[in-house]
């Protein structure tokens, strides 16, 4: 009985360890992405361009491209969901890129 309480307060510490970190980590994440998000707003803004944000990543008659436009969008939306972005911040970017465009 020993035995198991020991090795079930180990298995916890080392849970809390990790979680702790991992939550200790996606806190300075959120806080770079924020700097970049107020340092660098060209930056967010091609950022979208390129990850076609704003387009279709469908392109006809060829689904490799497809595809990798797919996984360009991906990308984008795990940088829309770590910035936080809402609907007039993706205005403002899609208004941005077309002026530069």
């Amino acid at each position: 009985m020993m035995k198991r309480l020991t090795e079930a307060r180990a298995i916890a510490r080392v849970w809390l360890q990790n979680f702790w970190q991992r939550r200790a980590r996606a806190r300075e994440l959120a806080r770079q992405y924020e700097a970049l998000k107020e340092a660098c707003p060209l930056v967010v803004a091609d950022l979208s361009r390129y990850c076609l944000a704003h387009d279709t990543t469908h392109v006809q008659g060829d689904p490799e491209q497809s595809q990798i436009n797919v996984g360009r969008r991906d990308v984008w939306l795990h940088i829309q969901e770590m910035l936080d972005l809402n609907h007039e911040d993706l205005q403002q970017l899609k208004e941005e890129t077309e002026r530069d465009g």
